[in-house]
C-alpha cells in the first residue's frame, strides 16, 4: 500500500478548513498559502468554527509552489 497526500491549494476558508480537518483526522495535508503564510508557518493553523475551534500547531505550509511538490 502506498502513503497518500493532500495538497490544499489556496489555503482560505474553505480549503482551510477541510484540509485542517483532514489533518486533524490524522492524514498528510500540505498547504499552500501566500498572504498568511508567515503566520501559519510560525503559529499554526486555527480554525474557527461552528462545529468548534482548533489549532493545527504543526502544519506543513508553503508559500510558493515548487517547495511544495518536492
Amino acid at each position: 500500500m502506498f502513503k497518500r497526500s493532500y495538497a490544499i491549494i489556496g489555503t482560505g476558508a474553505l480549503g482551510g478548513f477541510y484540509g485542517a480537518k483532514l489533518q486533524k483526522a490524522g492524514l498528510d495535508v500540505h498547504f499552500l498559502l501566500k498572504s498568511d503564510y508567515e503566520y501559519v508557518s510560525k503559529s499554526g493553523l486555527v480554525i474557527e468554527s461552528k462545529d468548534g475551534d482548533f489549532t493545527l500547531t504543526q502544519v506543513n505550509a508553503y508559500n510558493d509552489i515548487e517547495s511544495a511538490i518536492r
